[in-house]
């Protein structure tokens, strides 16, 4: 029997949570940092629901497990074994390639393999990550399926239905706009 979509968040979720488990969301006082996995994962939910057009199994996923290469001492070789290549291939696309030198080589190597992942899901989570980073306390900021970051607006939909070099495009404006950090 196939896994539905509460078995892949539980399961992805429960990785995340062993994986962060000491670790504190930046800027609060004692929040465990799942608190900001889950608000990921619950903006890729409700893009979804918006949009229905992208795999929402593998962007939970990827969503819950976003940052446990980057922070903690999983690799994605443990995400790989556990979750499947696809999934890997998504972390391993949000995951800031430390070797690189300045902002704006990270931004451009991650613009890089966000771009050449198999789908719209890696992209799709990066901005659901900047969300409740980029509104302080977690404030949602959508309108009628139009996510507003930084005061630029951009259709989900349009990225979802884009590909080739003007989906390209619209993931470079999208990570442009909402700064990588």
């Amino acid at each position: 029997m196939e896994k539905g979509i509460q078995e892949h968040y539980q399961a992805a979720m429960k990785f995340a949570g062993e994986a962060h488990a000491f670790q504190e969301v930046p800027g609060t006082k004692d929040a465990n940092y799942l608190l900001h996995v889950s608000n990921v994962a619950m903006e890729v939910l409700v893009a979804h629901a918006a949009e229905p057009t992208f795999d929402l199994a593998l962007a939970v996923q990827m969503a819950a497990l976003h940052d446990t290469v980057e922070d903690t001492k999983t690799t994605i070789e443990d995400i790989s074994k556990t979750f499947g290549p696809h999934v890997a291939e998504g972390v391993a696309a949000l995951t800031k390639n430390k070797s690189e030198s300045s902002n704006e080589n990270v931004l451009a190597d991650s613009l890089t393999r966000i771009k050449n992942t198999s789908g719209p899901e890696a992209a799709i989570v990066k901005l659901a990550d900047r969300v409740p980073v980029s509104s302080g306390n977690f404030r949602h900021r959508r309108f009628r399926g139009v996510w507003i970051v930084f005061c630029v607006e951009i259709p989900l939909s349009r990225l979802l239905r884009v590909r080739g070099r003007e989906r390209e495009q619209a993931v470079q404006t999208i990570v442009s706009a909402i700064g990588y950090s």
